[in-house]
């Protein structure tokens, strides 16, 4: 089986990401790049990210936005703060010991519900995540 890839600027990315998961119930497919969620995420696992829809983003969600300078991250929600007319995120990457990230939820494009590494699936969309074969 060919598989074909794709490569885009990172701001192209993030917007082919928020046409497809704009739509409910729709998925998006790509691999991580970078380490800042090891070690649950890996360089180059297969993120399985699915629109919002109507389920609220909970602490511990791992997310998929746009920063304000276009790129796409995928971090952890840490805290969910109201502000004015908005909810403000505070994200960070599991492997950094840096300060959090505020993010608009206006700027999330979708969540991960699993990971894929090899043959191994995680499944982050219940309530624990599992490994499975």
């Amino acid at each position: 089986m060919k598989t074909n890839v794709l490569t885009l600027a990172p701001s192209d990315f993030a917007q082919l990401a928020r046409d497809i998961l704009s739509h409910p119930g729709r998925t998006l497919c790509f691999h991580a790049r970078g380490s800042s969620m090891a070690p649950f995420i890996r360089n180059r696992d297969l993120l399985i990210v699915a629109s919002i829809g109507s389920v609220p983003l909970r602490c511990g969600d791992i997310v998929l936005y746009q920063r304000s300078d276009g790129a796409p991250i995928v971090h952890r929600i840490l805290t969910r703060t109201p502000r004015r007319d908005t909810l403000i995120l505070q994200t960070r990457g599991d492997s950094h010991a840096g300060p959090r990230e505020s993010v608009p939820i206006d700027q999330v494009l979708g969540r991960v519900i699993g990971v894929r590494r090899g043959t191994r699936h995680i499944r982050i969309d219940r309530r624990l995540p599992r490994w499975t074969a």
